[in-house]
């Protein structure tokens, strides 16, 4: 790597420029000490200082609001930038599954029941090495886990597979069995739709990981967002309560004012630059957040598409079986 690209990667990271901008301010500190600058904090309810305050707080606001639409739009644009080649390789792969949404509707929950058992599977294995055929017994049958127990699955919708052999459990690995039966443990259905569209809204498992994304999403930003006006306030408060006199010079009023008005200024374009470059950031990290979401859904609808061994049921055959299980559950309850 040249050393032109070194250091222009170290100076664009935020922790640097931040790193910089506080040694910059120390170092104008010791200036201004240095020449006889006696700096005092004025009185908090002075209406300078919540004037001061209120205007960095607008500042801060007002280039937020442009920062962060700008960042979005640069680099969902860019040209062979991530979210543009995401973009266009799920609607060219949207483009082949549209047409059988029926089958992939049925496919998405097949898809979903997969993954909820490996995720289940490994929360089981990180409770030591228990048979993941436990999540087939009934629940009534897991107190026999105690203990070597032996399961035949005949009579069973699992009828067909050879008996098998559980060994014996502690009472943790039991309760964690049964907290997944109760559904206390659970894994997070991502609506059909999410697969289907660029802006559906929504890690032991990449499945779980986009459910996850999904719902906490909204708050990163909010977080984010919180975050930089918060520390815009914290400098904002800095500059705004920062007082000055010229101690050696403590009858020259002109020279107080003119030091104050540079201070003054300085923190409001620190205030707007710095709000415009991280709502800018913001946007960056949410145009990422989405490339991610569009690359998982493409990798899912091409997981459809090459899954030769999918057969797509009848819809009316699956309602039979869903009426038959119910006539059954209510006969049952007759009895």
């Amino acid at each position: 790597m040249k050393k032109d690209s070194i250091y222009k990667e170290y100076l664009s990271d935020k922790k640097t420029i931040f790193t910089i901008f506080c040694l910059s301010i120390a170092f104008v500190l010791v200036i201004l000490i240095s020449f006889g600058v006696n700096l005092f904090f004025q009185p908090l309810n002075s209406s300078e200082f919540l004037t001061n305050l209120a205007i960095s707080f607008a500042l801060c606001v007002y280039c937020l609001y442009f920062g962060l639409p700008e960042g979005k739009n640069l680099y969902q644009k860019k040209q062979n930038g991530r979210y543009k080649i995401a973009l266009i390789n799920f609607q060219e792969i949207r483009g082949k599954v549209k047409i059988r949404d029926n089958e992939f509707n049925q496919w998405l929950e097949k898809y979903y029941q997969e993954n909820k058992r490996d995720y289940l599977v490994a929360i089981l294995t990180l409770h030591g090495n228990i048979n993941p055929y436990v999540l087939d017994l009934d629940y009534s049958e897991l107190d026999n886990l105690n203990k070597p127990f032996k399961k035949s699955w005949e009579g069973t919708e699992f009828e067909g597979r050879e008996d098998t052999y559980f060994r014996s459990l502690n009472d943790d690995q039991i309760k964690i069995i049964k907290e997944i039966f109760e559904g206390k443990i659970k894994v997070e259905k991502i609506p059909n739709e999410f697969f289907k569209t660029i802006n559906g809204k929504i890690i032991l498992s990449e499945y779980v990981e986009q459910a996850r994304i999904n719902r906490k999403n909204t708050l990163t930003y909010a977080f984010l967002i919180f975050y930089r006006i918060l520390m815009v306030f914290v400098f904002a408060f800095l500059f705004s309560v920062l007082g000055y006199n010229i101690a050696t010079y403590s009858g020259d009023n002109l020279a107080q004012e003119v030091v104050g008005r540079v201070i003054q200024t300085v923190s409001r374009i620190w205030t707007m630059l710095s709000s415009f470059v991280y709502g800018f950031s913001v946007g960056k990290i949410i145009v990422m957040r989405e490339s991610k979401i569009l690359e998982y859904k493409t990798r899912v609808n091409e997981l459809f598409l090459n899954d030769k061994n999918f057969v797509a049921v009848n819809e009316n055959i699956i309602a039979k079986k869903e009426f038959d299980k119910y006539m059954e559950e209510n006969d049952n309850e007759r009895e």
